[in-house]
């Protein structure tokens, strides 16, 4: 509603060093909504919420890893989020969901090696490379 306060990153940020004290061994940072809010998406949109978590457990000397989300399209742009350190690992969701052979691609892409694919897909016929 108009006028009510909503949970806020600083929030988050406060919130994280005691969920990792308690003994949560991941954090998935993402700025969806729950209630109405006019949030600018765009390619990596949510990296940088998952880069002032990180920050907070840094500080805190926690070691948890963190992982962004939010539009993140292309290997070399997901590359782009760990290089920097802004987050320990990335998540993706609609371009997975359109093709859950993309990690291969990336892995291509990225000239890293693809794990094998399961047996049971191979019955399928997925793209291989």
């Amino acid at each position: 509603l108009p006028g009510e306060r909503s949970w806020t990153l600083a929030d988050t940020c406060r919130l994280v060093p005691s969920l990792v004290a308690d003994g949560v061994d991941m954090v998935d940072i993402s700025t969806g909504g729950n209630m109405l809010a006019d949030i600018p998406a765009g390619p990596g949109y949510q990296v940088a919420a998952a880069s002032a978590v990180r920050e907070t457990l840094r500080g805190s000397g926690l070691e948890t890893p963190v992982s962004a989300v939010g539009l993140i399209l292309s290997a070399t742009q997901a590359e782009q989020i760990l290089v920097s350190g802004d987050a320990d690992a990335v998540e993706i969701g609609r371009p997975l969901l359109a093709d859950p052979t993309l990690p291969r691609l990336w892995a291509t892409q990225l000239r890293a090696e693809a794990t094998p694919l399961p047996p049971q897909y191979l019955r399928g016929g997925v793209r291989q490379g």
